[in-house]
């Protein structure tokens, strides 16, 4: 029963702790294509995990810091069930600052509008489709940001510049 256990944990866990093995690389594919609202497929066939990166564009504070955003699902797991979404922020030079980590998909930004990241919510989900969140970066990158989802509930999401 206990070489049961091992192998069910070591099955679970071992895609988290070694699936996503270095994906700075195809982070820098992406940045330097500079092809801002266009989604990129990486499938890692050694794992069967896949990465969609999605490059919706700049940002910039009141006193002219650029900050570049990028999203990433990176899909694991039998039949890509599971998710690890974040949001990614880079400056002007393509280095990496930090990220937001996302519950779901469906609370990763749509797209940069007016200088504001955009998270609309979804029909399919359980958010009422007529609200949607900005997130504004005029006084720099900011540490926390609500994402609403419906009347006063939603997530709280914390930037890690780890």
């Amino acid at each position: 029963m206990r070489n049961i256990t091992l192998l069910l944990t070591l099955t679970i866990f071992s895609p988290i702790v070694y699936g996503q093995v270095n994906d700075g690389k195809i982070r820098l594919v992406v940045l330097k294509r500079n092809n801002r609202d266009s989604i990129y497929k990486f499938k890692n066939r050694k794992d069967s995990t896949d990465t969609y990166l999605h490059y919706p564009g700049v940002v910039k504070s009141k006193a002219g810091v650029e900050c570049k955003i990028m999203t990433s699902c990176w899909r694991w797991g039998i039949d890509n069930h599971r998710a690890s979404n974040c949001i990614l922020v880079y400056n002007a030079h393509n280095r990496y600052l930090g990220l937001y980590g996302v519950t779901t998909t469906d609370d990763l930004p749509d797209k940069v509008s007016k200088n504001r990241l955009i998270f609309s919510n979804h029909p399919a989900s359980d958010c009422d489709p007529h609200i949607s969140t900005t997130l504004s970066f005029d006084n720099g990158i900011p540490i926390k940001f609500f994402r609403k989802c419906k009347d006063d509930y939603g997530d709280i999401y914390t930037f890690n510049s780890k």
